[in-house]
């Protein structure tokens, strides 16, 4: 194919005398000549028609096309303002994260409050496209930190549908343990947005989660703070009711002999390292196993442990 008739892309980069539009994850290069009639900015959504784009065209956009992220590969003809696109804020889970090592995943917005309407009638219209890179704190493989069916938080801009008919591409997206911060950029139309902790994150006591760059706010005990109405003190972990099938299917053996209910400061630091180790055995090349990502392991560690409590609670019900 060496033309496009009526497609439709969003704008990610405009400079005094050219612009590109991503069409399919490519880059289609707008020279001077036809942004006369209109100024266009970041975001916006436009209909084109372009040709197959010559060595030259790559030449002279190198440096924009680097900017954006978005190789050349065609040269617009003719271009038509659709609308600027919106902005989206607000919760979903993950769909899927396709094989592909870990670069990018579908999210569900089904929890965000409000939600726009939809010009596009496809069911896909209210998923969020998700990219490693806008993924924070950053991770190497998103399989390292999420799976389907977890609640995830999220900034999205909407976007021209793309072949799967995804009308939004997240900005930035984060774990339930984490809050997004958005701030006003100086002098700009758009944001800045930073992922900090949650103030009331569990985590181990004793263990101090690294949150460089973001605010350090004190964090509570994970296993007491899940276990608070269902354990005490003085009363045996045990003494609920419960098919002891089920019970014994699901409780994980003690470490280092500490009962997994054990929720004082000792047995939670043990059940910690023996998670660390074991992770780290398993995957030695992971960016988590490295000593400077201690807290993103702690993340998922308190993933796990909030998974396996929820398993056992449904269990007694």
């Amino acid at each position: 194919m060496t033309t496009l008739e009526k497609k439709q892309g969003s704008v990610v980069g405009v400079s005094h005398d050219m612009m590109i539009v991503r069409y399919n994850s490519k880059g289609v290069l707008f020279k001077k000549n036809l942004l006369i009639k209109r100024t266009y900015k970041v975001d916006d959504i436009v209909q084109f028609n372009a040709r197959k784009a010559a060595t030259v065209d790559m030449e002279v956009s190198d440096k924009l096309a680097r900017i954006s992220g978005y190789n050349i590969e065609w040269v617009g003809t003719e271009i038509k303002y659709i609308k600027t696109g919106r902005t989206l804020a607000g919760e979903g889970v993950v769909l899927n994260i396709p094989e592909n090592g870990g670069q990018y995943m579908f999210v569900d917005w089904k929890f965000t409050q409000n939600p726009p309407k939809s010009e596009n009638k496809k069911g896909s219209s209210m998923h969020v496209f998700v990219t490693r890179s806008t993924v924070r704190p950053e991770i190497d493989n998103l399989n390292d930190l999420f799976r389907a069916g977890q609640k995830v938080k999220y900034i999205a801009k909407e976007q021209a549908p793309n072949e799967r008919g995804v009308c939004w591409r997240a900005s930035i997206l984060t774990d339930d343990y984490h809050e997004i911060v958005v701030t006003p950029s100086s002098g700009k139309t758009r944001h800045d947005y930073q992922v900090v902790p949650k103030a009331d994150v569990p985590t181990i006591p004793g263990l101090t989660v690294d949150r460089k760059g973001s605010s350090s706010s004190k964090i509570k005990d994970e296993n007491q703070n899940l276990m608070k109405n269902e354990t005490s003190p003085s009363t045996p972990a045990l003494a609920a009711p419960a098919p002891p099938d089920r019970y014994e299917l699901e409780k994980p053996p003690p470490v280092d002999g500490f009962d997994y209910f054990d929720t004082s400061e000792e047995a939670c630091i043990a059940r910690f390292k023996h998670f660390a180790n074991t992770y780290r055995d398993q995957n030695p090349t992971c960016l988590f196993s490295q000593k400077n990502f201690e807290g993103m392991l702690k993340i998922k560690y308190l993933n796990q442990l909030n998974e396996q409590l929820s398993v056992m609670r449904a269990a007694y019900e």
